[in-house]
């Protein structure tokens, strides 16, 4: 039997980002989020959000200047359970 390493051990999306977020700032938080991110639909942002997919360096960036501006700067990447 061979192991393989596996891969993207790291990566475990933003929904510690979102959690931070006022709840009154969340719709439209959310809304620059599928734009940043380039997303077209729900699947393809609850990928990105639960660390499914892994972003591009460029859309990390983005996604954290997103949530900056919403006063989150800190524990963005990460599942809270």
């Amino acid at each position: 039997m061979t192991l393989t390493a596996t891969t993207n051990t790291t990566f475990r999306g933003f929904r510690a980002g979102l959690d931070q977020v006022k709840s009154g700032d969340l719709r439209a938080c959310v809304a620059e989020l599928w734009k940043t991110l380039g997303s077209n639909n729900r699947n393809s942002f609850y990928c990105y959000r639960d660390g499914k997919q892994e972003p591009k360096a460029s859309q990390a960036a983005a996604v954290m200047e997103v949530f900056a501006k919403y006063g989150v700067t800190e524990n963005i990447w990460g599942v809270c359970d």
